[in-house]
């Protein structure tokens, strides 16, 4: 059963959207650290290069300008790696893309039970985050 396709619908799923990435943007997701892999060789003969590993800041880019195709690429590799945020994105994504993007995105149950395992990981750090500051003030 498909969610309906009237405005209200694609406004809150936008908004629900933005309420998940928005809090990941504050703080820079564990795959962020290094910041670059191996990468394959380009042309024969060639020596291997290194790669720009996707970050949540430019899967976050992608997602804002419209490359939502791409975006979800690099959200479903970080959320892969353990990005509890970028899991969260992807399975928004997930969900509504056919609604909101015109696209049903490719994830295996395995993935799907990982991201969900961590994005109640990620609710569970925010909520926690705002326990302690609350009690700071």
């Amino acid at each position: 059963m498909t969610a309906p396709a009237f405005p209200a619908f694609r406004f809150l799923a936008r908004l629900a959207l933005a309420a998940a990435l928005a809090p990941s943007l504050q703080a820079a997701p564990p795959a962020a650290a290094t910041g670059l892999i191996a990468g394959p060789v380009v042309a024969r003969g060639s020596m291997p290069q290194a790669v720009a590993a996707p970050t949540f800041a430019e899967a976050s880019r992608l997602f804002r300008s419209g490359r939502h195709a791409a975006a979800y690429g690099r959200f479903v590799t970080l959320a892969n790696e353990g990005d509890m945020h970028a899991a969260r994105v992807a399975l928004v994504m997930h969900r509504f893309g056919p609604t909101l993007f015109g696209s049903d995105w490719d994830a295996t149950t395995e993935e799907l039970a990982e991201w969900s395992r961590l994005a109640r990981a990620a609710e569970q750090a925010d909520l926690e985050a705002r326990l302690r500051i609350g009690k700071s003030k």
